[in-house]
């Protein structure tokens, strides 16, 4: 192994990674919690007026709050008009209103005829309080509401259910779990019915985190573990919240929890790997990686950190097919090719380096990586020294802290004979972590040559 690797050249790649992003589950592209999907027209469907046998928003919650004080238990009940099919011709704007009347009229007949108490929430959407906590009565009644707007011949609803008491939610809260639970529904289809679980928890964590709440997601998935502790998908989900917050142990643990769970969880294994990686243990994280690849060969995550830590373990042989395999499934990723310059390089094959850094800087400008193995393999195979020297100080001008790149910008430097400009990058090199003392004394020796052969020239 050269000397650079053996100085800093280990660490400036271990520092590049894909997106320094766990794998979150599937359910994170969806809706986000308690968020009101757009309707055909692609306005929010709470922009409708409602009709007049229809109670005010406000109204309606301030009594789920107050008026179930005595109650001890109940369940909450959102019902929403489901947006037309593909076969359906959307209703204009007065079709709407009338269809949002009849489902109200349909829902405050039955909750007056259950003891309920019933409103709107949005324009489309409906809430009906029934007292109990019986999942087979409210699930009777759910249905019971769909079929009669069936019968109605213009569109269908989805129903999300909720009860009380439920952990440490309040009664306010419950109206907010079921419209969780109605987002979880609409991952089933139009008219769907599902009550408020641990899988609702986590499509909610999961839209929270998409949406930069780290800390409001980890306390989703928490809470859904608390329902359910054997749901792989919340572990999983909660360590990519200790992971992102810093607290790759945690992060680890709950990984290793739901892999104990569930052994084939490849978002799991990937994520245990990504965590083992980050605490130093490369080993550890190439078993992980294995096992996921082993499991889904299609993931480009798992392809890439194979082939990177093989690299940077001194297997670039063993590496190359996981980087190739990582560039087939994501041919744009410029940290893919820069890693398969940096196999090649590792492999004595300075052209196809070149090839790959090339890919990685048309991709990314800005790659000072590439940038700076760039300016050293130009030179190295006689180009134009003035083009070595620019990508080099380019590298530098981008990460101006990088012992690396100043290392080998001040090798360029020192082979073109621009011994102050290499020196000076020497000392910078040193000064940020990288031993440079030989060729500083080198770059010193020299200048003093020079400086005594024009002493005797001018003599």
């Amino acid at each position: 192994m050269n000397q650079e690797k053996n100085n800093s050249e280990q660490k400036t790649v271990s520092e590049r990674n894909t997106s320094r992003e766990f794998l979150l589950g599937r359910m994170g592209k969806h809706s986000p919690s308690g968020c009101v999907p757009e309707n055909e027209t692609g306005d929010p469907a709470g922009t409708l007026s409602a009709g007049p046998h229809v109670s005010a928003d406000h109204v309606f919650l301030r009594r789920v709050r107050e008026e179930t004080t005595e109650a001890g238990t109940f369940t909450l009940l959102v019902v929403k008009m489901d947006p037309p099919t593909e076969e359906q011709k959307p209703p204009n704007p007065e079709a709407r209103v009338r269809r949002a009347e009849d489902i109200a009229r349909i829902v405050e007949g039955i909750c007056n005829r259950e003891n309920g108490m019933w409103g709107a929430i949005e324009g489309e959407m409906f809430g009906c309080c029934l007292p109990g906590s019986d999942p087979e009565a409210s699930l009777a009644v759910s249905h019971e509401i769909q079929q009669a707007v069936n019968r109605l011949k213009n569109g269908s609803v989805s129903i999300g259910a909720a009860i009380y008491p439920m952990l440490d939610y309040n009664r306010g809260q419950i109206v907010e779990n079921a419209r969780k639970a109605l987002v979880h529904a609409s991952f089933f289809g139009q008219g769907s019915i599902v009550a408020f679980d641990a899988v609702s928890l986590n499509i909610s964590g999961d839209a929270l985190y998409q949406a930069g709440d780290v800390v409001g997601a980890a306390k989703e998935f928490e809470r859904g573990l608390k329902i359910d502790p054997g749901e792989e998908n919340l572990h999983n989900s909660l360590g990519v919240c200790y992971g992102v917050q810093g607290d790759q142990q945690k992060a680890l643990e709950a990984f290793e929890k739901a892999i104990t769970i569930s052994p084939d969880n490849v978002m799991a294994l990937h994520n245990a790997g990504y965590s083992k990686l980050i605490l130093n243990n490369t080993e550890g994280a190439l078993v992980y990686f294995r096992k996921a690849h082993e499991l889904d060969g299609n993931l480009f995550e798992v392809a890439f950190h194979m082939g990177k830590l093989l690299v940077e373990t001194d297997r670039p042989e063993e590496g190359r097919p996981f980087l190739e395999k990582a560039l087939q499934l994501r041919p744009d990723s410029g940290v893919g090719h820069f890693f398969m310059g940096e196999c090649y390089r590792e492999l004595g094959r300075p052209d196809k380096a070149i090839r790959a850094y090339e890919a990685a800087v048309k991709r990314n400008p800005n790659d000072a990586g590439a940038l700076s193995a760039l300016g050293l393999l130009y030179d190295d195979k006689g180009e134009n020294p003035e083009i070595s020297m620019l990508f080099c100080e380019k590298s530098v001008e981008l990460e101006p802290e990088n012992s690396l790149y100043l290392y080998r910008l001040g090798d360029v430097l020192q082979k073109h004979g621009k011994m102050d400009g290499a020196l000076d990058m020497f000392e910078k090199a040193q000064a940020f972590g990288y031993d440079t003392t030989e060729r500083i004394a080198a770059v010193k020796m020299e200048m003093e040559k020079f400086a005594c052969l024009d002493a005797h020239n001018q003599a």
